[in-house]
């Protein structure tokens, strides 16, 4: 009998906090050669909806406000296709137009690492994330607590 883990899933998903206010998921584009970290916030781009870019307080074209929160690592093409991580044990790595966001739930201030996934740089929470019309903050502050996408 072997002793090495069979289900090891590489690309885990992002749950939210509570189940209260219950979670909603939607698919959404993101923009062209990217790549995004799971907790990644993110901004709709006013010159095209629908696609999403990482949140940054000081941008100018629309992902100044945080409006969605991503759910898996993702990576996309010089076409925009997205790719999500394999997943053991099948080793399948899908590609679509698009992928998975939450757009309400509760989340742990701690899950929300930005696009590079070290909790510095673009889509990371600050203050002006919660300041916004799409989130607010329920407990604890913006590095260890508890914020929410309304």
């Amino acid at each position: 009998m072997s002793n090495t883990a069979f289900n090891v899933y590489s690309n885990q998903k992002l749950e939210p906090y509570y189940l209260t206010p219950a979670p909603a998921e939607m698919t959404i584009k993101l923009p062209v050669s990217v790549s995004y970290a799971r907790g990644t916030l993110l901004g709709e781009l006013t010159s095209s909806p629908g696609t999403f870019s990482a949140y940054a307080s000081g941008n100018t074209d629309g992902s100044q406000f945080v409006k969605a929160l991503l759910v898996f690592d993702t990576t996309t093409d010089a076409s925009g296709n997205c790719f999500v991580a394999a997943v053991a044990p099948y080793g399948i790595v899908a590609s679509s137009p698009g992928t998975t966001a939450y757009f309400r739930g509760a989340f742990r201030s701690e899950d929300i690492k930005g696009a590079a996934g070290t909790g510095t740089g673009p889509g990371t929470l600050d203050a002006n994330a919660v300041a916004g019309p799409y989130m607010k903050i329920v407990s604890g502050s913006t590095t260890a607590g508890v914020v929410v996408f309304l």
